[in-house]
């Protein structure tokens, strides 16, 4: 894992702050109009980030949720393995709880609901957003050249020299899921 990208209401939890602070690659944290906030945290501190995403009682948002949190166990087990089986205990007690939430598995909750599934209706972020907002975001998805496909080739590479599409898609990325 080369980042991890965060959006919320409110603002941004304490340990979010603490780690851009501690990050010598850098980070971004943001306030953004109507009380939300986005941040980006790179590698040295994604570890130390997914563990307190973890232990924050929040509401966890994601699209295609079972990615992000296999990738965010793995990057723990590489940089923190003695704390490996807590996360994915971690893992597993929030999923219990109700605190994590796929937005791909909920519109297609919504569609069987509405009678919609198996009608050709796509379930991908950006398909998503077009339909619930009327945004075409699908050419930063379908582009060959597009960050979403190429953040290895930023792996180590300090914020302030990342591309401003790139740091904008792993942005609008948890932006939307939570949208």
């Amino acid at each position: 894992a080369v980042c991890m990208s965060l959006y919320g209401h409110g603002d941004p939890p304490e340990w979010v702050e603490a780690l851009a602070a501690k990050s010598t690659l850098g980070a971004h944290v943001q306030a953004l109009a109507g009380n939300k906030w986005e941040a980006l945290l790179l590698r040295d501190t994604l570890a130390d980030g997914f563990v307190a995403m973890l232990d924050d009682d929040a509401m966890k948002i994601a699209h295609f949720a079972s990615f992000d949190l296999g990738v965010g166990c793995r990057a723990v087990a590489e940089m923190r393995p003695q704390d490996a089986q807590r996360v994915v205990d971690a893992v597993f007690r929030e999923l219990d709880e109700g605190r994590i939430l796929d937005t791909g598995i909920r519109d297609k909750l919504i569609d069987i609901a509405y009678g919609q599934m198996n009608r050709g209706r796509r379930h991908t972020l950006a398909a998503i957003v077009e339909r619930r907002f009327g945004e075409d975001i699908s050419a930063d998805k379908k582009d060959p050249l597009a960050w979403r496909t190429r953040y290895h080739e930023l792996d180590g590479v300090p914020l302030v020299e990342w591309p401003e599409k790139a740091r904008r898609y792993a942005v609008e990325d948890s932006l939307w899921a939570v949208a």
